[in-house]
């Protein structure tokens, strides 16, 4: 190859990518105006959409007799909760329930072991990976899928008495992890339930005169001594580098189209082709041309 003919070429597509409207508008255009304000749309199109979805009412399901501290613990903590008693629940599953016949709340079935169990992880031969497909499980799956509730919280028979005994008390939630609503139920939920778990565990640990450090025997202080500009630097130095790849690969691209089937549309590439000039020299003096203005 000679340099000299690869440098001719060079500067021949990029004056024409200088002269060319469209190439500029997409070297200067794109980054300086269009990503901005893409970003800024996007940010505040998902900011209303969280604050929408955080202002909703989450209608739960409640299925079972008795937990009326639980109950009332989720409506004075929450306003965002709303509980419907026996929502969608088939009629012959209430008296179930209400009798406390139903397998599943008996200690020590199979659907109430820990997850790591019931997925058969840790036993030396493999078990079935699913949940068993009970009337609860299909009660509770038509009633989220049918939009009558976003999630479904079980109170399983002696739920009262086991906490008057001072022991552990089981309920069950329903939620489908695919719909958005449902999902955001569950992680209220979750966090109140757990809020109700420490209050429970203070009230007993006052009843028998624990003292406060009786569950926290070791204390944990942290601090991000790292300021604010290096916070911000870091996350800016995360971003950036992917951004620059992103706008280098557009650039080359709206470049590469240009240099190649554009010009062959303006009919100057049979004329290109017809100097005295190899094909390899022509690739290399449009590929450092393309490589230019996609690093400018």
């Amino acid at each position: 190859m000679r340099p000299r003919i690869i440098w001719i070429i060079f500067c021949k597509e990029i004056t024409e990518a200088l002269r060319d409207r469209v190439t500029l508008l997409v070297l200067v255009g794109l980054p300086l105006v269009l990503y901005p304000v893409t970003f800024v749309t996007t940010s505040q199109v998902v900011e209303h959409r969280t604050m929408v979805e955080d202002r909703r009412v989450s209608t739960v399901a409640v299925w079972g007799v008795g937990a009326s501290p639980l109950l009332d613990w989720l409506a004075s903590t929450n306003n965002r909760l709303k509980l419907e008693p026996w929502q969608g629940i088939p009629t012959s599953l209430r008296r179930e329930l209400e009798a406390g016949r139903l397998p599943r709340a008996q200690p020590g079935h199979p659907a109430l072991l820990p997850r790591e169990l019931r997925l058969g992880l840790g036993r030396p031969r493999a078990e079935p990976t699913t949940e068993p497909e009970d009337a609860v499980l299909r009660a509770a799956r038509e009633v989220v899928s049918s939009k009558q509730a976003d999630a479904v919280l079980i109170v399983w028979p002696g739920f009262d008495e086991a906490l008057r005994r001072q022991e552990r008390g089981r309920i069950s939630v329903y939620y489908d992890s695919v719909i958005p609503r449902s999902a955001q139920t569950w992680s209220r939920l979750s966090d109140h339930l757990d809020q109700f778990r420490q209050h429970v565990v203070k009230e007993r640990q006052r009843e028998r005169g624990l003292p406060k450090a009786f569950l926290t025997p070791l204390e944990v202080q942290q601090d991000d001594i790292a300021p604010l500009q290096r916070q911000i630097g870091n996350i800016l130095g995360q971003a950036l580098p992917l951004l620059l790849i992103m706008l280098a690969a557009l650039g080359a691209l709206i470049a590469a189209i240009d240099m190649s089937s554009g010009e062959k549309e303006r009919a100057t590439m049979q004329t290109l082709l017809c100097a005295p000039v190899r094909s390899l020299e022509i690739v290399g003096g449009k590929f450092l041309a393309v490589s230019t203005v996609s690093l400018s």
